[in-house]
């Protein structure tokens, strides 16, 4: 734990060697993965559902598709925004997430997704994000 928040705090890691930077994508993916484990049953069926449409598209390329991680992180975004409503999470069906979900990728512009779970306010100033849309990765504040 130490280890990946000294990263965390080194703004630049791939500078430190490539076995260092090796080491934290690693660590961010464990981070990651743990982020998303702990979310709610129905949250992680949608996130299944939102990854088999985008899977079963033919984008126009890989730059276009997007990550799962990404996916994870707009679907968990769009149930904090209806527990923010005040909608009980018991109230919260696949469809109003689904609802708020393609609401909020209409509303790009004005999306903004942040979690401190993994670091904390002063690590996420030191990676300033000020324009919309932002989809801040839980485990890295730079990505």
């Amino acid at each position: 734990k130490q280890w990946y928040q000294r990263r965390v705090r080194g703004r630049t890691v791939k500078e430190q060697g490539p076995r260092d930077y090796i080491w934290f994508l690693f660590a961010n993916i464990e981070k990651e993965s743990e982020f998303v484990r702990k979310q709610p049953i129905k949250i992680k069926e949608m996130i299944r559902m939102v990854k088999h449409w985008r899977n079963g598209i033919l984008w126009k390329d890989q730059f276009h598709r997007p990550s799962s991680l990404l996916l994870s992180l707009l679907v968990i975004g769009a149930h904090e925004g209806l527990v923010k409503e005040g909608i009980s999470n018991l109230l919260i069906t696949p469809e109003s997430l689904l609802h708020r979900l393609t609401d909020m990728i209409q509303r790009k512009q004005e999306v903004r997704l942040e979690w401190g779970t993994f670091y904390n306010e002063t690590t996420r100033s030191m990676f300033p994000m000020k324009k919309c849309p932002v989809v801040r990765n839980p485990a890295n504040p730079s990505d």
